[in-house]
């Protein structure tokens, strides 16, 4: 579960447990349902300056893999952009158990992609996606290795940071 406060004073909650996203409005306890995302559990959201909802979503049972879906306002369904396709992979546009998502003042989305032990960056505007650190799917505590990265932030000297939850 998730959480993020817009420039509006707007919270956002990632209600993993019943495959939604709502949002609080105000002084107001009930919340709208702004993204509906089964048979997806939406785990970190990011909302960008014009209300757009970025979620890291994972689907479970018989085998668990995830995406990363693109909610405008007004589109409760959206659109998938990473991911998505059945099964959890390496491959640069699969996810296998998003930690956390952040995007940067040039609209750059870092994703830490947790169970394949790697952080990517997606460019929104050119479509693209580069590894950013870590590997496709070995963990390690090698230099430049990690092991179940979960958040991530990016400064204003474009520093990244990671929470790197395996590694001592």
């Amino acid at each position: 579960m998730d959480l993020f406060i817009d420039n509006n004073n707007a919270i956002y909650v990632s209600d993993n447990g019943n495959y939604r996203i709502q949002k609080f409005n105000g002084s107001s306890p009930i919340a709208t349902t702004v993204a509906k995302t089964s048979p997806f559990r939406p785990t970190a959201i990011y909302v960008d300056s014009v209300g757009t909802i970025y979620s890291c979503e994972e689907a479970y049972g018989a085998m668990s893999y995830g995406r990363f879906q693109k909610y405008t306002q007004g589109n409760l369904y959206g659109t998938t952009l990473l991911g998505g396709a059945g099964k959890c992979g390496t491959a640069l546009n699969q996810l296998c158990g998003c930690g956390g998502i952040y995007v940067d003042r040039q609209g750059l989305l870092y994703i830490s992609d947790s169970q394949n032990h790697r952080v990517l960056l997606y460019n929104i505007t050119a479509g693209s996606i580069t590894l950013l650190a870590g590997t496709n799917g070995i963990s390690g505590n090698q230099a430049d290795q990690l092991s179940y990265p979960r958040s991530v932030y990016v400064d204003e000297n474009q520093t990244l940071f990671v929470v790197d939850a395996s590694n001592r």
